[in-house]
C-alpha cells in the first residue's frame, strides 16, 4: 500500500517540481552557451554582452535558490496540507495506518531532495 501512497505522492508533486527543475536545467545550458565568465575576462569595458552574461548568472544563482526552497516549502506543504488539513481527513478514511502515511511522505521527500541535489550538480557542470 505504501507504495500507491508513493505514487501518488510523487505524481502530485512532479507537476511542480519538475517543471521547476527544468527551467532550471535550460537557464543553466543557456549560460554554458554564453560562457559569461570568459567574457567576463576578456571584457575591456562595459557591453551590453558583458551586461546580459552577468545578469545570466545572477539569474542561474537565484533560480537555483528558488529551486532549493521551493523543494523544501512543497514538502511541508504537501504534508500539511494532505494529512492535517481537510485533505486529511479522507486521507485517514483509507485503508493505512497513520505511520505508512507519515513513512510515504518522508521517503518522497528523499526522492526530491536527492533530485534537486543531481539537478543542482548538473547546474554546475554545465
Amino acid at each position: 500500500m505504501i507504495r500507491k501512497l508513493l505514487k501518488y505522492d510523487i505524481k502530485a508533486t512532479a507537476r511542480y517540481l519538475l517543471p521547476l527543475y527544468a527551467v532550471s536545467l535550460a537557464i543553466s545550458l543557456v549560460n554554458g552557451l554564453v560562457n559569461p565568465f570568459d567574457i567576463i575576462e576578456n571584457a575591456q569595458g562595459f557591453s551590453l554582452q558583458l551586461l546580459i552574461s552577468v545578469l545570466l548568472v545572477i539569474v542561474l544563482f537565484i533560480m537555483i535558490f528558488v529551486m532549493l526552497a521551493g523543494t523544501t516549502i512543497m514538502q511541508i506543504q504537501r504534508f500539511q496540507q494532505n494529512l492535517l488539513a481537510d485533505e486529511g481527513y479522507l486521507s485517514f478514511t483509507l485503508p493505512v495506518k497513520a505511520w505508512q502515511h507519515i513513512l510515504s511522505k518522508l521517503i518522497t521527500s528523499l526522492i526530491w531532495v536527492v533530485l534537486c541535489i543531481i539537478v543542482m550538480i548538473l547546474n554546475f557542470l554545465i
